[in-house]
């Protein structure tokens, strides 16, 4: 009887300082998360996220999220290409995918631009094999994709 009274009055506790906690902001419901549709999407493999993030004028970091679906034998490689608002490529950046695991990957890179390059940059991203460097298209039969704009 005394242990039942013990864990009310505890319980009370908790209820009460939720209350104080959710009224003084400090704890905040997080809103009901939307599934995004993928930024790019292979037989086995989707690019979920990328962040293009500028660094100062002459870096930018690409951060990268991508889900392996199904385990291949092969690897493959990404490519990031950063164009001029001529089209002319001014960076390029490449990495390699080991798919030893299957699941959600996070992968991020610091690209160097030369300091000549200003403007908007576009950037696109691609796939490829390392063994012959044959394109792979998305499921949607685009060799490469645009995934934004950097200032």
């Amino acid at each position: 009887m005394e242990h039942e009274k013990y864990l009310r009055s505890w319980l009370l506790v908790l209820v009460v300082a939720a209350g104080l906690l959710t009224a003084c902001g400090t704890a905040t419901a997080t809103p009901a998360t939307r599934k995004q549709s993928p930024i790019a999407v292979w037989s086995d493999l989707e690019v979920q996220r990328v962040n293009l993030i500028r660094i100062s004028e002459t870096t930018v970091r690409v951060d990268v999220v991508y889900l392996i679906k199904l385990l291949k034998p092969d690897n493959y490689s990404f490519f990031f290409h950063f164009t001029d608002p001529a089209g002319k490529i001014v960076a390029q950046v490449d990495v390699s995918i080991n798919p030893f695991s299957t699941g959600e990957v996070a992968w991020s890179q610091v690209v160097t631009l030369s300091d000549s390059t200003r403007g908007k940059l576009k950037v696109v991203m691609g796939r490829y094999s390392p063994v012959n460097f044959a394109r792979l298209a998305t499921v949607s039969g685009l060799e490469q994709v645009e995934i934004g704009v950097v200032d």
